[in-house]
């Protein structure tokens, strides 16, 4: 194992990593339970990677526990976020600059269009049937058509857009940028807007 600590302190490490990071990372069919275990596989691997002389604590927190705590914080944060990205989806819009996305017609270019089934699948395999969002029940109902929700990304503020996404596919953001979006998206129902297409 590791020079200093003992095969159980290890383990205890990885746990307190474990249930730190797990309750933000339970998304689709993995239960908290199932991203736990996920975690602590992570945690597992990672030990032969660890270097006791790299990294840096501060001088209160300068001991192997300490160091190894930092690490596989790291490590499995990073690990759960490809967990998420390989099944079920991808947060970041492709790099793509054709003229259509230029000009935030993003339904029209092909790329963006692949991207979104390629994400729809594994969200069909991984997620609930439908989502909502939790804006209002009349508009909540109103979002669960996939048309209406292509509407809404249109005329989101580009500079709201990653949020939106975030919050549809059911990734926690700050309740200010929950509170932001509810206003905005409450404006643009209310504005008639989508109803004039």
């Amino acid at each position: 194992m590791i020079e200093g600590l003992t095969e159980t302190e290890v383990l205890k490490v990885i746990d307190s990593v474990v249930n730190q990071l797990a309750p933000n990372y339970v998304f689709g069919y993995y239960t908290l339970d199932d991203i736990k275990q996920e975690g602590r596989i992570f945690g597992l691997e990672a030990i032969p990677k660890f270097d006791i002389t790299k990294g840096k604590t501060s001088e209160n927190r300068n001991t192997i526990s300490d160091r190894l705590f930092n690490f596989l914080r790291t490590h499995i944060q990073y690990r759960y976020c490809t967990l998420i990205r390989d099944n079920f989806e991808r947060s970041e819009l492709p790099n793509c600059n054709c003229y259509n996305c230029l000009n935030n017609n993003l339904e029209e270019c092909p790329r963006y269009k692949k991207f979104l089934n390629r994400n729809l699948a594994k969200k069909q395999i991984a997620g609930p049937a439908h989502e909502t969002i939790d804006i209002g029940v009349s508009q909540a109902s109103q979002l669960e058509s996939k048309e209406m929700f292509t509407l809404l990304n249109k005329y989101i503020p580009a500079n709201l857009r990653t949020d939106f996404r975030k919050l549809i596919d059911g990734v926690k953001i700050s309740n200010t940028k929950k509170q932001k979006l509810r206003e905005v998206v409450s404006d643009i129902l209310l504005s008639g807007v989508i109803c004039n297409i």
